[in-house]
């Protein structure tokens, strides 16, 4: 897990998203917030940027809450997301075990901000469109 504080960013929310594909089906994602940043791994044992696409979808098509789970050997990265008045937050925790189930309080904090549900899904469609077909 890497994070750190502060960031700057041109956005007025300060939100930005970039993947990177890694070896062997890994992908990274690079996050941050006008407070924070956090680079954030899924491994191959599960299809993360799938599983963010359907959480924002989720979201997008009236969902209040929404989740999603990126798996690395051995931990997890837990997004969640929660619609608000200032728009959607968005918390991520990170779990030593991703095979066991553990409550969000066992969780440790790697990043948090609320940008606007336009902004984080234009983001994540961006950078989806922007993955060749060896990075799916």
């Amino acid at each position: 897990m890497t994070t750190g504080c502060p960031s700057v960013s041109a956005r007025p929310s300060g939100f930005g998203l970039s993947f990177t594909r890694l070896e062997s089906g890994w992908v990274s994602a690079r996050i941050r917030s006008d407070r924070y940043w956090a680079r954030i791994e899924a491994s191959y044992l599960s299809d993360g940027i799938a599983h963010l696409l359907d959480a924002i979808l989720d979201l997008a098509t009236g969902s209040e809450t929404a989740r999603c789970s990126w798996h690395v050997e051995p931990g997890e990265y837990r997004w969640i997301f929660v619609k608000t008045d200032g728009g959607t937050s968005l918390r991520i925790l990170g779990f030593r075990d991703g095979e066991a189930f553990e409550a969000d309080e066992g969780g440790t904090f790697v990043f948090q901000t609320t940008p606007p549900l336009r902004e984080l899904a234009a983001a994540v469609a961006y950078q989806v469109s922007r993955r060749t077909p060896a990075d799916r």
